[in-house]
């Protein structure tokens, strides 16, 4: 049924192309805080509609002239600038300049430039370079994804890691160290990606850096009758384990939030163990 629904759907798109050829689309990325410049003529309406509903419009410029001025400003170029760009100036700018063509400009608002993926239990490190500190080290965790797709909602403040003296939080007390040069990031998990902000002794932001966090992939090949040793990264108490049969490809929980199952399933039972950061199993 879904695959019927995708076609049909599919088709429908293309047809709703074909019929209005005068509409250009362009997509743009840009980072918090930037300016977004959009070409427009003294006759050009604007209209904006916001990702979350797009059933929504919000006029910025209506014959040339500023409509929501809170939103955008017209530069001296006569371009329309949309100033400090949030995660809620995500979505379509329609630009139409006159009754037989229009434009869209599809907008994406991301948290920072500077992104780097890491395995999880490895560290993450922060260069402090020409950061006058003390510091303060803000977090905000990504988007919830369910099947890939970003789950959006309305967001709550970032959330402060490090004051300009001590690490807060439980969860990164004895993972997380500052020293003049560099944060240091130890034994990351999935909870742990999102974007890091940095400020400086005044409390000026110097720097926004992304972590996206990503699993390790093992594929082991052992003779029959042979032990199993696994690599966890991180000590068993701070993870789930889930064994999948190939027989019925159906998920067997081994820990449960750090705590060893009992009784486990027949087919392990007194041939599973877990120590530290390591799975055993004869």
């Amino acid at each position: 049924m879904r695959v019927i629904g995708a076609a049909v759907l599919s088709a429908v798109f293309c047809t709703v192309v074909s019929a209005s050829p005068h509409v250009k689309t362009e997509s743009r990325t840009a980072f918090f805080g930037e300016d977004v410049h959009i070409e427009v003529s003294s006759e050009s309406e604007v209209v904006f509609k916001p990702r979350t509903n797009r059933s929504y419009e919000v006029p910025l410029l209506r014959a040339g002239s500023l409509v929501n001025q809170s939103k955008a400003e017209l530069n001296s170029l006569g371009d329309l600038v949309l100033k400090d760009v949030q995660e809620e100036d995500e979505g379509v700018y329609v630009i139409r300049d006159n009754r037989n063509s229009s434009r869209q400009l599809v907008l994406v608002v991301r948290d920072c430039a500077l992104e780097q993926v890491v395995k999880y239990g490895e560290t993450y490190v922060i260069h402090l370079n020409h950061v006058e500190g003390p510091i303060t080290l803000e977090f905000r965790p990504s988007l919830v994804r369910v099947n890939q797709t970003d789950i959006h909602t309305s967001e709550p403040p970032p959330v402060v890691l490090y004051n300009q003296t001590a690490v807060l939080g439980e969860d990164y007390v004895g993972r997380l160290s500052v020293s003049d040069r560099q944060v240091t990031l130890h034994s990351v998990r999935m909870t742990d990606e999102g974007s890091f902000t940095v400020l400086d002794r005044e409390g000026l932001t110097k720097m926004k850096n992304c972590l996206n966090v990503r699993d390790h992939q093992s594929f082991l090949r052992l003779s029959y009758g042979e032990n199993l040793r696994m690599k966890l990264f991180l000590h068993y108490s701070n993870l789930n384990i889930v064994y999948r049969p190939k027989s019925d490809n159906q998920d067997r929980v081994v820990v449960d939030q750090g705590v060893l199952v009992a009784p486990l399933d027949p087919q392990l039972e007194g041939r599973l163990t877990v120590d530290g950061s390591e799975l055993r199993m004869k």
